[in-house]
């Protein structure tokens, strides 16, 4: 299996251009945020997880959300993700599958 090389094309628009402030938005979603899981002990589900709708807006407006989604899937011991995610541009095929490298 082979890396796969995906550009940044809204880097800049939805979220920032350069890395320290694109992490420090990431860490203020993960532990500056009402909605974020703020620390390591902080799971909120107790059960077996079999799926998230996470939204994927900027991270003004849901990364807090989508870090807590994300967070909850830290212990899982799998190594398969499926993604499901809008075509927001309408170009191409109406389903792709990424045969090759990993996301």
């Amino acid at each position: 299996m082979s890396d796969l090389d995906r550009s940044p094309n809204f880097a800049g628009i939805y979220y920032p251009s350069k890395k320290d402030e694109l992490l420090d938005k990431r860490n203020k979603c993960f532990y500056n945020s009402y909605f974020g899981p703020k620390e390591k002990s902080y799971k909120l589900l107790k059960k077996k997880i079999y799926g998230f709708v996470v939204p994927h807006a900027a991270y003004e407006f849901s990364g807090a959300i989508a870090a807590q989604a994300y967070y909850e899937l830290l212990d899982l011991d799998t190594d398969t993700f499926i993604l499901i995610a809008p075509d927001h541009k309408g170009i191409g095929s109406k389903i792709s599958i990424l045969t090759e490298g990993s996301w």
